[in-house]
This record gives structure tokens, sequence and C-alpha cells, in this order.
């Protein structure tokens, strides 16, 4: 695959990536720039030129209705190749390390890994992220895990609009690969806790 580094270059630049997951969040909405700008919590005018620069580059397309620009994806094999290396382009995988980020704050939590349909990318805008939060039974309760992960799974869903599914995993578990913990053993690591 031939990387284009204008492209590349382009989303590197503030908002741009924003744009992006707003717009994969929501594929059948219409936004305006204005709204858009909004949704994606940038200021108007760096979403302007972003969608302007964007536009440029065919990575998005803007049509007319009335007075307002109205801004999408365009969606072609090479875009979506391009997006699937940048993790923070797809709203899931964005809130899913959100996620992972805060709860690895508390003390006793190990690891968070990614699973399910988001783990795979066959998940659609409605799909929620299922998380392993593997925690270590001696320095936290199961309970006192389960409540912390809720809360924080709440907040990060009120932030970015995805729904987060955290399920509890006991490290001695996952070490002695019991049940689901065996299903874990090859996914993916959101946040490790260092040694």
């Amino acid at each position: 695959m031939v990387i284009d580094l204008e492209q590349i270059s382009a989303l590197a630049r503030r908002g741009r990536i924003d744009i992006i997951r707003t717009l994969r969040q929501y594929p059948d909405r219409n936004f305006s720039i204005n709204e858009l700008a909004k949704v994606s919590r940038i200021p108007v005018m760096t979403c302007w030129r972003a969608v302007r620069e964007l536009t440029g580059l065919d990575l998005l397309k803007v049509r007319k209705i009335a007075n307002s620009s109205i801004v999408a994806l365009n969606i072609t094999p090479e875009l979506m190749r391009l997006l699937r290396q940048i993790s923070d382009s797809d709203p899931h995988r964005y809130a899913a390390l959100m996620f992972a980020r805060q709860i690895g704050r508390l003390p006793g939590i190990v690891e968070a890994r990614l699973f399910g349909r988001v783990a795979k990318g066959d998940h659609t805008p409605e799909s929620e992220a299922d998380i392993a939060v593997i925690y270590e039974h001696i320095k936290i309760s199961q309970e006192d895990a389960s409540a912390h992960a809720d809360r924080i799974a709440k907040e990060v869903e009120s932030l970015t609009g995805t729904r987060i599914s955290p399920h509890l995993v006991r490290k001695d578990h996952l070490d002695q690969g019991r049940g689901f913990a065996a299903e874990l053993r090859d996914k993916e690591s959101l946040w490790r806790r260092a040694d």
C-alpha cells in the first residue's frame, strides 16, 4: 500500500481527526460546518479550514443544501485503509482508549484489553466497545472495581457518545487461563500497568 504523506500530515493537524471521528460516528447525519464544529468540539474557524483542506485531499466531500455546506466522508477503499492505521479516527477505539487510560489510574487495575466486534473491526456506529478490565483481587475488591468501571464507562459515553461495556477479570484467573479469561489471551492490550 502506498502511504500518502500529504494526507497523513493533514490528519495530524489540529481538529482533523476529531472531524473524521465525528463523521464516522454519525454516518447518516447531515452536518453543516457549524454543527460539525460543535459536535467535534473544535472552533468553527478550525473546522472551516480543516474541511477545505480535507476536501482538497479527497478525504471529505461537501455539497450545498440551501445556504449550508453539508460535509461527509468521501468513503473510498484508500480512505478506509488509511483510517484503519489511525486508531484515533475510529470513535469506538478512541472511546476504548479513553476508558482504558482512566481505569488504569485506579490501584489494583492491571490491564485493559479490547475484545468483541470493535477489536475485530467489524463494528457499526451502534456497537459498544467490550473491554476486559483485569484486576488484582487482593488490591481492589470486585465490587469496587465494578463500581469504578461502570462510572468511568458512563463518563466516557457522555463525552464520546460510544457505549463502553466493561467486563471484570481477576488477574489470577487470567494467569490460569480459566473460562472467559482463556479467550482474552491474544486480545489487544489498550493499557497495561508498568511493573
